[in-house]
């Protein structure tokens, strides 16, 4: 979810909103019109404040990904590790 939607969602102005996140009303309408991205650490604030319903990468122009973009998934880290020869075991 969107910040803009989270905030009509749970009818939070965006000067309320900006004394949840340490942000002054005019940082928070910077973010929901794109014209800025949060700072990791006020990202943070961001996702605790909205109990993870606006995540990190909201903030960010990303496709959505499904099974029909014709990429091969790229096998787990872990998985990938446990294949590997010279890998220890944990």
């Amino acid at each position: 979810m969107r910040l803009r939607q989270w905030l009509k969602k749970n009818g939070v102005t965006y000067e309320r909103f900006g004394e949840l996140i340490d942000r002054d009303h005019g940082a928070v309408a910077r973010y929901v019109a794109g014209k800025a991205i949060p700072r990791s650490d006020t990202m943070v604030k961001i996702y605790v404040v909205t109990n993870g319903e606006v995540p990190p990468n909201s903030f960010y122009d990303l496709p959505t990904l499904t099974a029909s973009v014709g990429v091969a998934p790229v096998a787990t880290a872990s998985a990938a590790v446990a294949d590997e020869p010279t890998a220890l075991a944990v």
